[in-house]
């Protein structure tokens, strides 16, 4: 229960910054059109870490936009657990909420399927994922550095922090 409170204060404060962004020329020059950013396929990449034990993952996926506001972003990491070799594939849907500065703001769900190999046997395990980050794009880039809490929902809950790029 503990991830999923620390999961909350990550949405509200991704709301709370989105809310407090300044509507400035400077802010305005460094945020990008709905239709420049979402015209086409968005590559990222991410590190993270496991909250319950250490673990650490590295991976990508893309965001493809559905509508201006939404978008689905398929993704796979490798989990780096000692002894063990381990995959986790997901799909979420966001919603990328609407700002009027530079800082971008989103929430979703999706799918999760994470494989583990290795002490001489194998796992699969699935769930739901409820996820929630902000980013802020660079000025004259199309790079765009972001932080994500990721909770996966299944049999033994756990809680994701990534730190990625969109390109």
């Amino acid at each position: 229960m503990t991830h999923f409170r620390f999961f909350i204060a990550l949405c509200a404060t991704a709301m709370l910054l989105t809310l407090a962004a300044p509507d400035s020329a400077t802010a305005q020059q460094r945020a990008r059109t709905a239709s420049q950013v979402r015209s086409s396929v968005r590559p990222d990449i991410r590190l993270g870490v496991f909250t319950d034990g250490g673990v650490f993952s590295a991976g990508g996926g893309a965001q493809f936009f559905v509508t201006n506001d939404i978008y689905i972003n398929p993704m796979a990491e490798f989990v780096f657990i000692s002894g063990a070799t381990a995959i986790f594939i997901s799909i979420d849907g966001a919603y990328q909420f609407a700002t009027d500065g530079p800082i971008g703001a989103w929430a979703g769900a999706g799918l999760g399927i994470l494989f583990a190999t290795g002490g001489g046997g194998s796992a699969t395990q699935a769930g739901l994922n409820l996820l929630g980050g902000v980013s802020l794009p660079i000025v004259n880039s199309s790079l765009e550095p972001y932080i994500q809490g990721k909770l996966f929902v299944s049999s033994s809950n756990t809680f994701q922090i990534a730190l990625g790029v969109r390109f």
